[in-house]
């Protein structure tokens, strides 16, 4: 399980789980656009929680979490699902498997709804209900909201996109469902469209898609080893992030196709540099004694700039020779998210996987959507007011209120609660 929340004597308490434990050298930077450089050689650990599961994007480089009997510092900026803390030293102390305490008990050294919220710069309640979110049980209505998704602006979205990349494939990214738009209406839009693959990143996202798309290829990436028997019930393929990944899935998940993922830079998830030959050797002989299928390789890009990004793809294609060198055949090859698949066709490879721009969000910091030639899908009404909408009918726009936060859009639209009603047209 990536993460949970409890409550007991009025204490709110939220632990995620730690992925991955590796090292980082002076001067490297991490997660999208490099925003905090390691000061000296040290360790990161990437912990299965981000600002789809209540953390604001804006706690990278804020906030702490208590990890190891310490707190650590949050680096880097925290992404949907995931974010990334410091461990200085010779020797991180922790490992896969620990566990991180994002809020709890004061008393017992873990953070607090306040201190998050001083770090954050969002009042105390605010950071309560981000948080309260994480609760088990159904999710509590929001009388008078309704949130209006347009499913052919998402299917036109899908053809735009598809076309822009041919002949690379279009992988549809439905994570946190389906961007907060809900996959009970955006998935079956995608299939009709002829969408055959599905990021889904994570179990909860590929529990509630197989059913929607009981032949459709789903792929995820963020998972623990106790996850592995459901996944494979579920038929998931799995990204893998280091050589005990491999192993884990090789005992527990037979016959299970992975994706090798390494870390070209962005220094969140993915297999170190130092340790890519030695798990693509071991991945290699696991596939050749069919105790698993190695379906891909795929890397995520900084987009740190022109030049980092570039460099990032020049060792992809190196880990790519490798490994297909190694099996003598080809696999799926994918490394470009949105903006990097829209932007630059080198970087499409085989397949790119499509989040953010299918729903009509934009990256921001001054292009929006319709200068992409995308149409916003979700439409958020509180009574006769839009919160945001299309910018074609006058209304304040999801760039617009992302802009004035200081965030982006899908931030923005995977916090619309979930009690809000979805209402579907087509």
């Amino acid at each position: 399980m990536l993460h949970e929340a409890t409550r007991s004597d009025g204490v709110l308490r939220v632990t995620a789980p730690v992925l991955l434990v590796k090292p980082i050298r002076a001067g490297e930077g991490v997660s999208y656009g490099h925003t905090w450089s390691a000061p000296a050689d040290g360790w990161t650990a990437l912990i299965g929680i981000g600002y789809g599961n209540g953390v604001r994007r804006r706690a990278g480089n804020r906030a702490t979490v208590l990890l190891g009997g310490e707190r650590r510092p949050i680096v880097g900026r925290v992404a949907m699902n995931a974010l990334v803390v410091w461990i200085e030293g010779p020797e991180p102390g922790v490992a896969a498997g620990d566990v991180a305490v994002l809020v709890g008990d004061p008393e017992a050294g873990e953070p607090t709804i306040e201190e998050w919220a001083a770090a954050t710069a969002e009042s105390v309640a605010e950071t309560e209900a981000g948080f309260a979110g994480l609760l088990p049980g159904p999710p509590t209505p929001v009388p008078g909201a309704s949130a209006d998704i347009d499913l052919g602006a998402y299917r036109r979205n899908l053809r735009l996109l598809r076309d822009r990349i041919a002949p690379a494939e279009l992988i549809a990214v439905v994570k946190n469902d389906a961007y907060g738009h809900g996959l009970a209406g955006i998935l079956p839009a995608a299939l009709r469209e002829g969408v055959a693959t599905f990021a889904v990143q994570d179990l909860e996202t590929g529990r509630a898609a197989r059913p929607l798309a009981p032949g459709a290829r789903l792929i995820a990436w963020l998972w623990t080893p106790d996850e592995l028997d459901e996944a494979r019930e579920l038929r998931l393929e799995l990204g893998v992030h280091s050589l005990a990944d491999v192993e884990a899935v090789a005992d527990a998940y037979p016959g299970a196709r992975v994706h090798l993922k390494i870390d070209t830079g962005l220094h969140r998830g993915g297999i170190a540099p130092d340790d890519w030959s030695a798990a693509a050797e071991r991945a290699v002989e696991l596939d050749a004694a069919g105790a698993i299928e190695v379906a891909g390789v795929f890397t995520h890009l900084a987009e740190a700039g022109e030049a980092s990004d570039s460099r990032q793809l020049a060792a992809f294609r190196s880990a790519v020779e490798e490994v297909q060198a190694r099996l003598g055949r080809r696999v799926l090859r994918h490394a470009a998210a949105s903006a990097a698949g829209y932007a630059r066709p080198e970087a499409r490879f085989d397949a790119v996987r499509l989040g953010a721009f299918t729903y009509g969000i934009a990256p921001g910091a001054g292009i929006g959507p319709a200068q992409l030639g995308l149409e916003p899908v979700m439409r958020y009404m509180v009574g006769d007011e839009v919160v945001f909408g299309s910018q074609l009918r006058g209304e304040p726009t999801l760039q617009e209120l992302a802009d004035a936060e200081g965030t982006i859009g899908e931030e923005l639209a995977v916090r619309v609660p979930r009690g809000v009603e979805r209402r579907y047209r087509d």
